[in-house]
């Protein structure tokens, strides 16, 4: 393994955000993901952290954004850290069941981080501050990583660069925005595999199993593989853990704080609905993309999922929406019903999943955020107007 001076320098000539220096430089304090070892000091408490960071005689509103911020922060490093364990014992021991848990706990640490980086966009974060090079991009060119239909011997599994953490963060967008090599992305392809013509994932647990015997002059691909995706793994839950230090300060959340202020004031109603109508902007685009490319895929044959191998778009969606209403849903807001509907399109879309989803669900949960939308901005307009002229 080079030094850290040597990664440290190559991170800084990408460009990357400074705070990935400090991953990068505690990449290189273990030999490798396999023999890292966990501090037996379990992670403060939420109330813990609560008591310690939250401001001094902070008034209700940033008290309850921070204790939102800190819970959510807290369920995301919970889930990271699953993560790596399940991964770490499935590589151990290869199982259909492990293959199963370690996927489980992608689906959750996944999910985490989506409601992890709204809550930073909904306190006013960029869309760029929110962005983290080794956490979350996509999309990828699985064969970069491993075998895929028609190439069945390509990929860092089937080569002889190194594996460990400092070669992989060399190869990590190395010369191509495809050559994804670290974040959830990289390591949910190692875990589904490339999906079937009906787009279930094809990976089987005994592609990680060790061959009964070696020939000399064959590339020993189930170790490269296993530990790449250990790899892949320790490094995840270290780029995850920027966030989950307890001493590692909240953003600005006087954003946040202004959706908790009293809910009968008319600027916290306007601001819950304006969140609430930009959601459904972004879904209703979406469904768009959808609706005009029904086989999942670009014109330059690239996926319109997000995530393309697990198929969880739609999963992932119907619980953020259940999340945003459980928290900021406008107690003089429209009737619920509403809302609870397109809950219930999003399920369905969520249903056919590893397939795409129908044209017809589709445009039917188009059709019932775009109303929803414009029952809040109505609402909020008239909202406006009598705050106005009180």
């Amino acid at each position: 393994m080079g030094s850290s001076g040597d990664l440290a320098g190559y991170i800084a000539s990408r460009t990357w955000p400074a705070r990935l220096l400090g991953a990068a430089l505690s990449v290189l304090l273990v030999a490798g993901c396999s023999d890292r070892q966990h501090s037996e000091e379990p992670p403060p408490s939420i109330e813990q952290a609560d008591i310690e960071y939250a401001p001094a005689n902070a008034d209700p509103a940033l008290a309850a954004a921070h204790r939102m911020a800190l819970t959510t922060r807290q369920e995301l490093c919970a889930a990271s850290s699953v993560l790596e364990s399940q991964v770490a014992e499935f590589m151990q021991s290869p199982s259909r069941a492990g293959l199963g848990s370690a996927r489980e706990a992608w689906r959750t640490a996944h999910q985490n981080w989506q409601h992890w980086r709204r809550l930073l966009l909904t306190a006013g974060l960029d869309e760029s501050d929110t962005a983290h090079p080794m956490i979350d991009v996509e999309p990828i060119l699985p064969g970069y990583l491993d075998s895929v239909p028609g190439y069945p011997i390509s990929g860092l599994v089937y080569s002889e660069v190194p594996l460990d953490p400092q070669a992989l963060a060399e190869e990590h967008l190395s010369t191509d925005l495809y050559y994804v090599v670290l974040g959830f992305h990289p390591l949910e392809f190692m875990l589904w595999g490339a999906p079937d013509e009906d787009g279930k994932p094809t990976r089987k647990a005994t592609a990680f199993e060790p061959a009964s015997h070696a020939d000399a002059d064959t590339v020993p691909a189930a170790d490269r593989r296993r530990t790449l995706t250990q790899s892949m793994a320790g490094l995840l839950q270290l780029a995850v853990e920027e966030h989950c230090a307890p001493t590692v300060p909240l953003p600005d959340l006087s954003g946040l704080a202004m959706l908790f202020a009293t809910e009968g004031k008319p600027p916290t109603a306007i601001g819950r609905r304006d969140l609430l109508v930009a959601w459904l902007d972004e879904l209703a685009q979406t469904l768009a993309r959808w609706r005009s490319q029904p086989s999942g895929e670009d014109n330059n044959g690239m996926p319109l999922w997000h995530s393309a191998f697990a198929r969880t778009d739609f999963t992932e969606l119907d619980a953020e929406w259940s999340w945003l209403m459980r928290h900021f849903w406008p107690e003089a807001g429209p009737d619920v019903s509403a809302a609870k509907r397109l809950g219930l399109s999003l399920r369905n879309l969520a249903e056919a999943e590893p397939a795409p989803p129908g044209l017809d669900d589709i445009s039917a949960t188009r059709d019932a955020a775009m109303a929803l939308a414009q029952t809040l901005t109505g609402n909020a307009s008239s909202a406006s107007k009598k705050d106005l002229v009180q």
